[in-house]
């Protein structure tokens, strides 16, 4: 060959070699934009799946070639119809939504794919023998198939699938593009189930909160009226018609042997006619069966004919649920000392009927009502009494103070336990109180009054009591009820410590009391005397209120932690995905707003990101007092061999999270020989380490420690 040609035919290899390579840019970049517009597409729809999902399909269909393209989720265990598809005519969705595939079933294409828990491509479907596959080619002429999983935490969620008409294999790149495209419908996936359940657990915490906010504004009108019910009354019946979707409302008290109208809300008769009674039994109606066998009576529906038969009177007495046209009602009794003052009716216009949840607000909302209603009746017998009446009334008066302070400092935890000590100890002639929690059987100091320097610093310093019978506290947590000691020294189940005690700081009679959620008890309120001076009963059930009402202070507090938790993660998580939005090619900012989130959010001193390539390992982000040299060992971008016995290296190499309490420990030093020689002098206690696994590999790594 002469040298023209030689040159001529080096010249046309290099032209079609330019060629090729500005193909391959040309794809790359069409790659690039569709990953771009999908990550944007995932930010600014966060919580639209069936939009990402779209988005997804018809890019994986452009860019790889594929008349038909579906996301297939699982549900209940199987693929079912075609959720978000491109490229099939409304027959064939028809006709591909008659087949139910269950998950794991190897007859049909995607019961295959998520067998195997990885890619399935069948250049040539004609091939495969049995089950739907040859079906699926005679329904739709699908030739080539590709199908790739989606996988949650090595979970099949769902099958992203492509097919061709013609027997037209998938290049790599595009297999691994679709495998991209599936990581992507996974992320949009958790983050719709991710929001849906903080959405749920927000929307249950704020109508916990709209619920202890009806419980303190009840409290505040019973502290403001201790000598009027009615505007109680009306409130009660205002909160019950709004927090439980019951329009019409009713209290029925009984007078003697008679039932009368108390309060009315809706559609029932107005005003009230109390003109109209009649005795109690006298005849069969559900506000009678309530008060006479002292419980609630939930009716779902009034024209179901055993409901009409077996309360036949309701329809025609004013004050019955059924009376006013309703057709769904409850009626819960107001209980005192084991009887019942009367019952509290609410009723729906239609057969909808009220939740276990609604019952329980409702039976609250009851006891509000007896404790206007028993004060008043206090209120009034004060009136004609002598001394220790008058005293009785003095209780109730600081009662209704303390019950103030607690409705104008709902969230204030610490202030209201100590209001609850002071007034406790004041009203039951005590010279001490305390209100100690519980928790996995210990317990600790909440609020003190009325002890001695000594007697505090003793109390603080003790890190926890067995709960048995030998100590007061131990009595009330196991009885789960009030306990009074009139001596201690003369009560022969007392252990030796709290004998002891009792004559080092001379309380000789003590009084407990249980405070109880949900039937547990979590913590306990306690009186001490100097001297022999038992209690009297009503010193009891003062103490019992206060305890009732520190319990409901420590769910206030409870429920707006967990509130303010939720957002604030929330927010961490929003904003991480906005970044990740505006740097899709730039991990960088990604890291290190993740490394401040995690801070923040863990209370910790030190976050970083590790990343991993092969056997080596650098850090990428960090964020709190490890700023070294990129140059120095520990510094940012300085690398290291994997291998070292380290909770850092274990959790990359096993693909595990590892949490280290105390690196000082001795078996955590046995067990991570190179940990602290490699901490140095860094003041670093403890550790949580988690790796970045993709596909069951670990790619990198999160870790947080503390002093």
């Amino acid at each position: 060959m002469t040298a023209p040609a030689a040159k001529r035919d080096q010249l046309t290899a290099a032209q079609a070699r330019i060629a090729q390579l500005e193909l391959e840019l040309g794809e790359a970049r069409e790659q690039q934009a569709a990953t771009s517009e999908v990550l944007q597409t995932i930010s600014h729809s966060a919580f639209d799946l069936e939009a990402v999902l779209r988005t997804l399909v018809e890019s994986a269909a452009k860019l790889c070639d594929a008349p038909m393209v579906n996301i297939h989720l699982a549900i209940d265990g199987y693929f079912t119809g075609l959720p978000v598809s491109f490229g099939f005519s409304e027959e064939q969705r028809a006709n591909y939504s008659a087949f139910k595939a269950r998950v794991g079933d190897r007859g049909s294409f995607s019961g295959r794919v998520s067998s195997e828990m990885s890619a399935v491509h069948i250049p040539n479907i004609e091939h495969e023998l049995g089950g739907m596959l040859p079906r699926v080619t005679e329904l739709f002429g699908i030739r080539t198939a590709l199908g790739v999983p989606l996988l949650s935490k090595g979970t099949v969620i769902g099958v992203f699938s492509l097919f061709r008409l013609e027997a037209d294999p998938f290049t790599e790149k595009q297999i691994e593009l679709v495998t991209t495209f599936a990581d992507q419908a996974v992320i949009a996936i958790e983050n719709v189930r991710l929001f849906q359940e903080v959405e749920q657990r927000t929307n249950d915490l704020q109508e916990a909160l709209e619920q202890q906010t009806a419980m303190s504004d009840i409290l505040g009108i019973i502290s403001r009226s201790a000598t009027d019910m009615q505007p109680v009354l009306d409130t009660i019946l205002e909160h019950t018609a709004r927090l439980c979707d019951a329009p019409d409302t009713r209290v029925v008290l009984l007078d003697g042997d008679q039932l009368v109208a108390a309060a009315v809300r809706g559609r029932f008769d107005d005003p009230i006619p109390s003109e109209r009674r009649h005795r109690l039994g006298e005849e069969v109606t559900v506000a009678d069966q309530a008060i006479l066998e002292r419980r609630t009576i939930r009716v779902d529906d009034w024209l179901d004919p055993a409901t009409a038969a077996e309360f036949p009177d309701s329809v025609r007495r004013n004050y019955s649920p059924r009376a006013a046209g309703a057709r769904a009602g409850l009626c819960v009794p107001l209980l005192r000392e084991g009887g019942a003052a009367g019952v509290l009716i609410a009723s729906r216009q239609e057969p909808k009927p009220f939740t276990d949840q609604h019952v329980r607000l409702i039976e609250t909302f009851a006891d509000q009502a007896v404790i206007a209603i028993e004060n008043v009746r206090l209120f009034r017998e004060l009136q004609d009494r002598n001394k220790d009446l008058q005293e009785a009334l003095e209780q109730q008066t600081a009662t209704a103070e303390v019950l103030q302070t607690i409705s104008h400092s709902a969230f204030d935890l610490d202030s209201v336990l100590q209001t609850l000590t002071e007034s406790g100890a004041k009203l039951a002639d005590a010279e001490s109180s305390s209100i100690n929690r519980i928790e996995g059987g210990h317990w600790w100091s909440a609020a003190r009054y009325g002890m001695s320097p000594e007697q505090s610093k003793y109390l603080a310093r003790r890190g926890g009591v067995t709960l048995d019978e030998s100590s007061l506290s131990g009595r009330v947590f196991s009885r789960r009820a009030a306990i009074h000691i009139p001596d201690m020294l003369a009560d022969p189940e007392l252990g030796a410590t709290s004998k002891r005690d009792a004559r080092r700081f001379g309380n000789r009679t003590v009084l407990g009391v249980p405070l109880l959620r949900e039937g547990e008890v979590i913590g306990v309120f306690s009186l001490r005397r100097v001297g022999i001076r038992p209690f009297a009963d009503r010193h009891i059930d003062v103490l019992q209120t206060f305890a009732d009402q520190a319990v409901i202070a420590i769910e206030n507090a409870r429920l707006v932690q967990e509130l303010r938790e939720s957002l604030e993660q929330q927010t961490a998580i929003s904003d991480i995905l906005g970044v990740i939005s505006r740097s899709p090619t730039d991990i960088q900012p990604v890291l290190d707003t993740i490394v401040q989130h995690a801070a923040r959010l863990s209370e910790v001193e030190d976050v970083r990101v590790l990343l991993r390539e092969g056997d080596q390992v650098w850090s990428a982000a960090e964020v709190g007092g490890w700023h070294l040299p990129i140059d120095k060992p520990g510094g940012l971008g300085f690398k290291r061999s994997l291998g070292l016995r380290t909770p850092v290296h274990r959790a990359m190499l096993e693909g595990r999270t590892i949490r280290v309490d105390d690196f000082h420990d001795p078996a955590v030093a046995a067990q991570f020989p190179d940990a602290l020689p490699l901490l140095g002098t860094f003041p670093t206690r403890s550790g949580l380490y988690v790796p970045l696994l993709r596909d069951g590999a670990s790619v990198g790594e999160i870790f947080a420690s503390s002093e």
